[in-house]
């Protein structure tokens, strides 16, 4: 009897062991497959690290060759339109005619000579310093201040041995003023004049801007009352041509 239950307890392990070997076969299966493919994602990672790491230590063409006079050039100089510019021509610019058009275009193209040939003969300018002073030039001009008075600065800045993002803070400057409405001639004074007093960089733009902010809050004040005087004299007018109600009976 012991020897019967005993075989029959052997044929239930045995027929346990035949039924379970399959799933257990699948189950390693599955975990192979699940360590293949999480090694092989692991490694189209590092793949993609490397390429990634590889364009980083490779600088692109348009970041090749660039040097210290190429990192001085003014931001937006090989791409067109310069950054700050509103308008690439000067207000009004519609109602020239072709010959108005013409002769600005000429006179830029003059100004631009000049100052080129001012910076050449001080010899203390870079061709990227020059190229930021033509640049503080076409800004100016292209916001409506006269090209004359923006060369007379800029020219008068390279003599003074302002560098080229200095002159265009100041152009900058100018052309804010003129923007709002301002009158470039009393401004373009007020520079010079604080340019033959020695000043420069952030304190000679610092002082531009203020001129103009202060100039601009008068001009609005005196529209304002402009405006404000003509209406009363309208008023005055009006209430002069209405009739009182006892005329109506004469």
């Amino acid at each position: 009897m012991k020897n019967i239950k005993w075989l029959l307890g052997l044929a239930v392990v045995a027929g346990l062991l035949i039924s379970g070997s399959p799933a257990m076969a699948q189950g390693q299966g599955q975990k192979g497959k699940t360590a293949e493919k999480q090694k092989g994602e692991k490694k189209g990672r590092m793949g993609e690290g490397q390429g990634q790491k590889g364009q980083q230590g490779h600088p692109g063409q348009e970041q090749m060759g660039k040097g210290k006079h190429d990192k001085e050039r003014p931001a937006g100089w090989d791409k067109g339109k310069k950054e700050g510019w509103e308008s690439d021509v000067p207000p009004g610019w519609e109602k020239w005619d072709e010959a108005q058009k013409a002769k600005w275009q000429s006179d830029l193209d003059d100004a631009r000579e000049k100052v080129r040939a001012k910076g050449k003969a001080g010899k203390k300018h870079s061709k990227s310093q020059l190229d930021s002073a033509c640049v503080a030039l076409d800004e100016g001009v292209r916001a409506g201040v006269p090209i004359e008075e923006v060369s007379g600065v800029i020219e008068k800045g390279i003599g003074k041995g302002l560098k080229g993002r200095e002159m265009q803070a100041t152009a900058r400057a100018m052309a804010d003023g003129a923007r709002k409405g301002i009158e470039t001639a009393p401004m373009t004074t007020f520079v010079h004049q604080k340019l033959d007093e020695g000043l420069r960089g952030e304190a000679l733009s610092a002082q531009i801007e203020a001129e103009v902010e202060r100039r601009h809050a008068e001009k609005v004040k005196n529209e304002e009352m402009a405006a404000q005087q003509a209406q009363e004299a309208l008023e005055r007018e009006q209430a002069a041509k209405a009739k009182k109600w006892w005329q109506f009976w004469k």
